[in-house]
């Protein structure tokens, strides 16, 4: 069960990329205020989607110590905004 929720997390992510692949096509076909304004809408939600999809993956890690099957999972060096410190490197 958890590795359906790592594998449709990933999906989800990926789906929305697509839509930015699938929604550039259209440039210089449809209004442009209408195209610059889906198309940043659309980049943001993909963006969203992979900041959701890794703290789904980092949320049944720490809960269940299952790690995702196969390539995917928790990518290496990321960490929630509330664990960033601010360090001085002067």
């Amino acid at each position: 069960m958890i590795q359906y929720f790592y594998d449709s997390h990933y999906q989800g992510a990926d789906e929305a990329a697509r839509l930015v692949d699938e929604w550039e096509t259209l440039k210089g076909k449809v209004d442009p205020g209408l195209y610059d304004d889906e198309l940043a809408r659309l980049v943001y939600q993909a963006g969203h989607a992979i900041v959701w999809r890794d703290a789904i993956v980092q949320y049944f890690l720490e809960q269940s110590a299952f790690r995702c099957q196969g390539t995917r999972g928790p990518l290496p060096g990321r960490m929630e905004a509330e664990d960033a410190r601010l360090s001085d490197t002067r």
